[in-house]
């Protein structure tokens, strides 16, 4: 059986360089790790991701943009990543259990973000016995040896694919939990522009963006209490709700209608800022102010 590492040994891989207007330029690489790691390289164009499909950047790679190339650029990446594991465990002396290689079969196999529970799904069928515990050591395992990366959401660990020369950022929602990858030249060079001018060696780094989809934002309602508002929101008051007194309380630190304001905290108290300061309302307090999306 063909393997997908087999399946692109000289294949020509025509990359569109973008330094100082180059030509394209047509690799034909004799093997699989050369052209994977020419296709990879950091000059030869801007590989990004977008809702966990690897997708080759319009402008510099117009030949790859269809679904084909995409495929075989991901059973590459992944191809790849497979022979860098067996040759860190060769390097290191380190035997697989047979629930080891089991795991670690599933998470290279697959294109998503997976938590522990989810590689233990995916396995249940073939190793019922293997559970969360036997699923984190060897997906630390696998970190240690630069073949996966922790992704943290609100309350949960996720694991994706290390892909060398491939460095990408992430959008998250902290709602549904949805994961967005994205690659961006400009923050990029704006990145090692501010290293530079502060005389700093970058090692590493790591952007992730938090805020709400498209699919949870056209869920939610209209008006809802401040409580249940995230970290980061902006809304603004809608009406208050309660008694004269509750109102007049309320009113007074400055909750009145058309009032804009970003949710600080939610862990407790909920503390907004408004006006370039903080107020922190009790739970009670904040049930009672209903908001709305902010027009900002």
């Amino acid at each position: 059986m063909t393997s997908p590492a087999d399946a692109v040994r000289g294949e020509l891989l025509h990359v569109q360089k973008r330094a100082n207007n180059e030509p394209s330029v047509t690799l034909t690489g004799p093997t699989f790790d050369s052209a994977i790691r020419n296709l990879l390289s950091p000059d030869a164009g801007a590989l990004y991701c977008v809702g966990n499909k690897t997708r080759a950047e319009s402008k510099h790679f117009p030949e790859m943009n269809n679904d084909a190339s995409q495929s075989t650029i991901r059973q590459s990446k992944n191809a790849y990543l497979k022979e860098q594991f067996q040759k860190a465990l060769t390097d290191t002396g380190y035997e697989l259990l047979p629930e080891d290689e089991v795991i670690a079969e599933a998470f290279l196999n697959t294109e998503e973000h997976v938590s522990l529970e989810d590689l233990v799904e995916m396995v249940k069928d073939q190793c019922p016995e293997i559970d969360t515990t036997f699923a984190r050591r060897t997906m630390r395992l696998l970190c240690d040896l630069g073949i996966a990366q922790q992704v943290r959401l609100n309350d949960r660990m996720v694991y994706e694919h290390l892909h060398l020369s491939l460095h990408h950022d992430h959008m998250i929602c902290v709602r549904c939990g949805k994961i967005e990858e994205f690659k961006s030249s400009l923050i990029e060079q704006a990145q090692r522009d501010e290293c530079k001018a502060k005389g700093i060696k970058p090692l590493m780094h790591k952007l992730e963006i938090r805020g709400i989809c498209q699919a949870c934002s056209a869920e939610s309602p209209a008006t809802r209490p401040l409580s249940s508002c995230l970290g980061g929101e902006r809304v603004q008051v809608d009406h208050v709700l309660g008694g004269h007194g509750m109102r007049q309380r309320l009113m007074a630190m400055g909750l009145v209608s058309g009032t804009p304001m970003r949710v600080l905290s939610n862990q407790g108290p909920v503390t907004v800022e408004i006006r370039n300061s903080r107020v922190a309302l009790g739970r009670g307090q904040a049930s009672r102010v209903i908001v709305k999306n902010s027009e900002e």
